[in-house]
């Protein structure tokens, strides 16, 4: 059987050549942009978090992480709230693929970020990300289970839709 990551690859490709995505790996965001960046995922983060352990929590980092980015106030793009709106219409365990989807994605490639914006990168900073990795791993991934595989798959969807809503309000040419 595919792992999850075979399956979802092409997904993953598409939402790393989004260019907003690929001027935040080049470590180019401006505050503008990266505050977008931080408060498109408060609330999806703020809604996640309660289900998963106090150490993995990732909605204080982003709070933190606002803060850090100094004044003003940006709120997050539509999409976010539609990815949010998503999670939050799903049944039973469907959520695990957004939990493993989301916090997995912080863990791994957040620490390229860490060191493009260490200002305010709380957000991918993890105790012990092995743990972790393991840790959702072994409660969160289904990949037997074909609907976890299309709610990681619209996770996705979701994740490119925000980058995509990004880069228009910040005139980061597609």
């Amino acid at each position: 059987m595919a792992s999850i990551k075979e399956l979802c690859a092409d997904l993953h490709d598409e939402l790393e050549a989004v260019p907003f995505n690929q001027k935040m790996f080049r470590g180019e965001q401006t505050i503008a942009e990266r505050k977008s960046y931080l408060a498109s995922w408060k609330p999806i983060m703020k809604f996640l978090d309660p289900m998963v352990p106090t150490p993995m929590r990732r909605w204080e980092n982003i709070k933190n992480d606002l803060k850090a980015s100094g004044p003003g106030h940006h709120v997050p793009v539509t999409s976010s709230y539609a990815y949010l709106h998503h999670i939050d219409s799903l049944k039973g365990k469907e959520y695990h693929a957004h939990v493993y989807l989301n916090y997995m994605g912080f863990m791994f490639g957040g620490q390229i970020m860490k060191k493009r914006y260490p200002d305010t990168a709380s957000l991918y900073e993890f105790d012990d990300i092995v743990y972790w990795r393991d840790y959702v791993r072994k409660h969160y991934v289904h990949v037997e289970d074909e609907k976890f595989v299309q709610q990681v798959k619209k996770g996705f969807q979701m994740h490119i839709a925000m980058s995509r809503e990004l880069g228009r309000l910040h005139n980061v040419v597609e």
